[in-house]
C-alpha cells in the first residue's frame, strides 16, 4: 500500500496525504530543518501554535570520506553518531522526521559495507522513513536500491524506504523501482531545472511521496525562489538547505569574535522571503531600496513581521538569523495552506502570475 495518496492532481501541482505511522500530513506542506526548529524555539517572535502545521522535519547530516571510513567499525564512531541524531531527532518538532546525507566531494563512491552502516543509523536513530543515499558522482544507484532492499528484508524492516535522486539518469532507475520504493527525495541543491520537468512528467502521475531536498533559497538567474511553488512540479514537501559542517564551524568561530558594528553587516546580508512577489532580497537591499522604516507586514502576515520595520528588525542585529528563520518557516507553511486551497479550487493560474519572481523561474 503507498504511503501517498493523491487527491487533486491538475496542471499547477498536486494535493495529497502522506500517511506514515498512522500519522497523516497533508500536502504541498514544508519540512523544517533541525535548524530552523532550533530558530523557531529561540526566537522570541513565534510560538509553537505558529509552525502546528510542521507535521516533517529534517536532519541533514555532512560527511566526508574519513568520517564515512570510521563508521565502518561500528564501534565508538557509529554509536556516537547514532547518539547525536537521536539527540538531532529530538529537536525536530514533527511526527514525521528525515535523515538526509549529503557529501563532500572527497567521497566518490559509497560500498555496500557503508551503504548499509547509514541504512541502520537512520533505523536506529528512529527515522521515520529510510533513505537509500546518493552522490552526484558516477554511482551505480541502482545497485544501492537492490542492496537496501536486501537489507530491508533480512532484517524485517517495516520503515519505508525513499530513494534519493540527484540526477536525471537517477529518476530513469527510481521511475522502475517504483514498486518497492514507496517515496522519492529530488535533491535539489545543484538547481537543475531538465529534473524537475523530467519529475512533473514522470512522478506527478504516481502515487509516490516526491519530497524536495535543499530547495534553492534563490534561483540561478532570479532574484527570487519558488518556494512552495516548486509542487507546480508535482513535489509535495520542501525542505532547506543546511550549510556543511565545515562551513558552519567557521562561521560559528567568527560570530564569536564579531563586533556589534559586524553583527549589524552580518544581519543585512540576510536573504528575506517576500510572500507577496516570492522575491529574496537581501535584508540590506531592502532597506537601501525601501528605507528602514518599511513594514515588513506589508510583505507578510507571519508573526514576526506583524507590527516590524526593517530597522526595528535589525535593533537587535544577533537575533535577526533566527527571526528571518522562524519568517521563512512560517511563511512556507502558510503559502503551503493557500497553494491547497487554490488547488482545490482551480485558482493556480491566478496565484502562480501574482508570485513573478515565481512564475520567471517556472518560465
Amino acid at each position: 500500500m503507498s504511503i501517498f495518496t493523491p487527491d487533486v492532481n491538475e496542471n499547477n501541482g498536486r494535493s495529497g496525504i502522506i500517511e506514515i505511522d498512522n500519522k497523516k500530513v497533508v500536502t504541498p506542506t514544508y519540512a523544517p530543518t533541525k535548524n530552523e526548529f532550533i530558530s523557531l524555539t529561540t526566537s522570541t517572535r513565534v510560538s509553537k501554535k505558529d509552525y502546528r502545521n510542521a507535521k516533517v522535519g529534517e536532519y541533514l547530516c555532512w560527511l566526508n570520506k574519513t568520517q564515512l571510513w570510521n563508521l565502518k567499525n561500528k564501534d565508538g564512531a557509529y554509536n556516537s553518531k547514532k547518539a547525536a541524531f537521536k539527540e538531532d531527532l529530538s529537536n525536530i518538532d514533527a511526527g514525521t522526521k528525515i535523515i538526509h546525507f549529503n557529501f563532500f566531494d572527497d567521497v566518490n563512491t559509497i560500498d555496500i559495507s557503508q551503504l548499509e552502516i547509514l541504512l541502520d543509523l537512520q533505523y536506529d536513530a528512529g527515522a521515520s522513513v529510510i533513505q537509500i543515499p546518493n552522490i552526484y558522482g558516477k554511482y551505480d544507484y541502482n545497485k544501492a536500491i537492490e542492496k537496501a532492499l536486501e537489507w530491508k528484508k533480512g532484517k524485517k524492516i517495516e520503515t519505508s524506504l525513499m530513494g534519493v535522486v540527484c540526477k536525471i539518469s537517477d529518476l530513469d532507475v527510481m521511475t522502475k523501482n517504483l514498486k518497492s520504493i514507496e517515496s522519492v527525495g529530488i535533491n535539489l541543491s545543484q538547481f537543475n531545472k531538465p529534473l524537475l520537468v523530467k519529475v512533473k512528467n514522470e512522478l506527478k502521475s504516481k502515487d509516490v511521496w516526491v519530497h524536495g531536498i535543499s530547495a534553492p533559497t534563490t534561483y540561478p538567474k532570479s532574484a527570487g525562489t519558488l518556494g512552495i511553488l516548486v509542487n507546480y512540479y508535482g513535489i509535495d514537501s520542501i525542505s532547506s538547505p543546511v550549510i556543511n559542517w565545515k562551513s558552519a564551524q567557521g562561521f560559528g568561530g567568527k560570530i564569536a569574535k564579531m563586533t556589534d558594528d559586524e553583527h549589524s553587516q552580518n544581519a543585512l546580508k540576510n536573504k528575506y522571503f517576500k510572500p507577496t512577489d516570492y522575491e529574496t532580497p537581501t535584508i540590506g537591499a531592502l532597506k537601501t531600496r525601501l528605507g528602514e522604516d518599511q513594514k515588513l507586514s506589508e510583505f507578510c502576515t507571519c508573526p514576526v513581521c506583524n507590527g516590524l520595520t526593517i530597522k526595528d528588525l535589525l535593533q537587535k542585529p544577533q537575533e535577526v538569523n533566527d527571526n528571518n528563520r522562524s519568517h521563512r518557516v512560517v511563511s512556507f507553511l502558510n503559502e503551503s495552506a493557500t497553494y491547497f486551497e487554490k488547488l482545490k479550487n482551480n485558482g493556480t493560474d491566478e496565484y502562480i502570475s501574482s508570485k513573478p519572481y515565481a512564475k520567471k523561474i517556472i518560465g
